[in-house]
């Protein structure tokens, strides 16, 4: 958008081109007339301050107070840590005796079916949005809008000249302004349904995916025949070790790993395509932190999966100037060109390509990215294998990874098991929450609650029984998993690392029943003593010793699960055995492997101590 092209240095003189939308994201036509039935106020947008939910709720309660038939329906779920503001808006809406009038649907696959029945479809961000996607995406279908102005919108809603409108703005933050805007589309249709005609005609005119591409190609033709002359480069001192990562966006194993990378190599650069310092390890911010071009697009650090397919655009205008760059990678990383060697630590290679469904959460043609995806596998395979073939060394975190990365790029890499990142000497926050099991313990799952980390197979799995299980996580599934979970299951987010800690401490097994790339968790309860009754299948093969720190069920069902619960119940365990079995594990084990690693490629004849 233009917005965003004036938050970037020189953009004032940069070329727009707007996101794309497909053909079945268009309707056949304009709609003629209004959905039957009750009056329904739609939003439609992850659950976010920053999407300002909390002011259509506060507008709603002077909607209804004139049209008591109207309701509103929230579409999205509450992601990247935005639990606690999910629970604000659900607190307003009682505040506001809202309960029959609000509704938080949560995630949705295909939002065309609830735009089917919004009378009026609202924007309402506080904060100005680079484009305003779900604006361009309810005009397209059809529905009246009715958006905050600010930011990327301005360029999608026109206001004006009179009977040129296609939709309706008001202030940012200004649930009055909004609630009189609503009240005018609902009660006066006709002139809302002449605006969305219009709308209609102009997203297709100027937001259709074909459009984008004719542009795209006219910028890459025109820069292909007028590449302006290098300028000369200023000398810059050459480290001898860099690191490289994906992306420093979020908490997870990989970031760890990247830590540990830290204090191996304490004044090595990190080199990353973004970097989000809130939303990553804190840790970060006493390294520097070399960032990509796209890092200036402040949207895609929060949500990194939209940039893909502009990250290997991103990675290869990342060059690492170092004897050797060691780069963690998940399917990036690898692709940093360098003036030196290449060691890459994979996690795994790039899931979006070879474990496409489970990376989605289901069937690629069932969403927008998951088809885009398709139509760019074919070159994003191809510079994802030369990406891998330009490493002098690859190394993998287990055994499964190490056979896919055979598969994929051909090539044989050694195991070194990554450290796991729970220091159980650190202090301990008890959770209130937990205080009345604490004493006879529990089971414990920590995962993300995505579709393929099979949470809802543990929950189940327990029903009826005497154990009773804390799950620890958050993600799109939260919410179904709360509303469907049996009283001896407790579901908690945004744990600090020291309730963490604790929560590990008072447990007395975890429930592993993923399929895994690495077995982390099992190490991370291992180092408090905890055994794991996990998957007998991925990484876990790498990190339970069954008989030592764990046992395994042969299938991820609810009988399964529930047989080895069951059977677990009277064992015991050795906790000085399985904490032996975690140190195995450790950081300094971790880190003197690396170092090897990077010795031997800083040698004359490039052998690593590490390969013997």
């Amino acid at each position: 958008s233009a917005a965003t092209a004036t938050t970037l240095p020189g953009g004032r003189g940069l070329t727009v081109i707007h996101p794309g939308l497909t053909t079945d994201q268009i309707a056949p036509a304009p709609r003629c007339r209004q959905p039957d039935g009750p009056t329904v106020v739609g939003m439609v947008g992850r659950l976010s301050p920053t999407k300002g939910q909390l002011v259509l709720v506060r507008a709603m309660r002077r909607v209804v107070d004139e049209r008591p038939d109207a309701t509103a329906r929230l579409v999205g779920a509450a992601a990247f840590g935005a639990e606690a503001y999910e629970r604000e808006v659900r607190e307003e809406v009682e505040r506001l005796g809202l309960r029959d009038h609000v509704q938080l649907v949560g995630f949705v696959d295909d939002p065309r079916a609830e735009l089917d029945r919004f009378a009026v479809c609202v924007h309402a961000s506080p904060t100005p949005e680079p484009f305003g996607q779900v604006v361009t995406e309810a005009m397209a279908w059809g529905v009246p809008v009715v958006a905050t102005s600010g930011g990327g919108v301005d360029e999608v809603v026109r206001t004006g000249p009179p009977g040129c409108e296609t939709g309706l703005l008001v202030p940012a933050d200004d649930d009055a302004a909004l609630a009189t805007a609503i009240l005018e589309v609902i009660e006066h249709p006709a002139p809302a349904l002449a605006r969305a005609g219009r709308a209609h005609a102009d997203v297709r005119e100027r937001f259709a995916a074909a459009a984008g591409a004719s542009a795209m190609t006219a910028v890459w033709e025109a820069a292909a025949t007028e590449r302006p002359p290098r300028r000369a480069a200023a000398p810059v001192s050459r480290p001898r070790v860099a690191i490289a990562h994906d992306y420093l966006t979020q908490r997870g194993g990989a970031e760890r790993v990247v830590l540990a990378l830290h204090r191996a190599f304490p004044h090595a650069p990190i080199h990353t395509t973004l970097y989000d310092p809130d939303g990553t390890y804190p840790e970060f911010r006493d390294a520097r932190v070399v960032v990509s071009p796209i890092d200036r697009v402040v949207p895609l650090r929060r949500r990194h999966r939209y940039a893909l397919p502009l990250l290997p655009y991103a990675v290869s205008r990342l060059p690492v100037l170092a004897d050797v760059v060691v780069a963690s990678s998940s399917g990036w990383a690898h692709g940093v060109p360098t003036t030196g060697r290449k060691l890459v630590y994979c996690h795994a290679p790039a899931r979006w390509l070879y474990q496409a469904e489970a990376y989605l959460g289901g069937p690629a043609n069932r969403s927008l990215q998951g088809r885009g995806l398709t139509l760019l596998s074919g070159w994003l395979r191809r510079w994802d294998r030369r990406a891998a073939a330009s490493a002098d060394r690859y190394l993998a975190n287990s055994t499964v990874v190490r056979e896919r990365i055979t598969a994929a790029y051909g090539i044989d890499a050694q195991v070194v098991p990554p450290p796991y990142g729970v220091d159980a000497d650190q202090p301990q926050a008890p959770v209130d929450r937990l205080a009345d099991w604490a004493q006879e313990g529990y089971l414990l799952v920590v995962s993300r609650l995505l579709p393929y980390k099979n949470v809802d197979v543990a929950v189940e799995a327990v029903r009826g029984l005497r154990e009773r299980l804390v799950v620890v996580g958050s993600g799109p599934l939260a919410r179904r998993l709360r509303q469907s979970a049996p009283e001896n299951v407790r579901i908690l987010s945004g744990l600090s690392d020291a309730e963490l800690r604790w929560t590990y401490a008072h447990a007395r097994t975890l429930l592993a029943p993923s399929l895994e790339d690495f077995g982390l968790t099992p190490l991370e309860a291992a180092a408090f003593g905890v055994p794991t009754l996990a998957l007998r299948a991925g990484g876990y093969l790498d990190t339970i010793d069954e008989g030592v720190n764990g046992a395994f069920f042969d299938e991820p069902t609810v009988s399964s699960v529930r047989a080895a619960i069951v059977a677990a119940r009277d064992r015991c365990w050795d906790a000085h055995a399985i904490r032996a079995h975690a140190a195995l594990f450790s950081e300094e084990r971790f880190c003197a492997r690396i170092r090897a690693e990077v010795e031997g490629l800083l040698s004359p004849d490039g052998t690593t101590t590490g390969s013997r």
